[in-house]
């Protein structure tokens, strides 16, 4: 994995399970509850981004090509 995936994929999870927090209670319990779903759902995730920027890049890739076969007035 690059580098810049693995700081985005590092933040995303930082955001979504927040501190690591010892000890017991209530709270803690949905922390380490929260944190082991993260773990669960963390390649679906994956999964789901790349394929939108996977469908965003071959979108803008069909709108450079359809560009390139109508060219501006004057240009021909």
């Amino acid at each position: 994995m690059i580098p810049i995936e693995m700081k985005f994929y590092q933040s995303l999870q930082d955001m979504f399970i927040g501190a690591n927090i010892e000890g017991q209670g209530g709270f803690i319990n949905l922390m380490r509850i929260k944190s082991e779903y993260y773990k669960k759902i963390e390649n679906l995730l994956k999964e789901d981004i790349e394929e939108i920027l996977a469908n965003t890049i071959y979108e803008n890739h069909d709108l450079l090509i359809i560009k390139d076969k109508n060219p501006k007035r004057g240009e021909l």
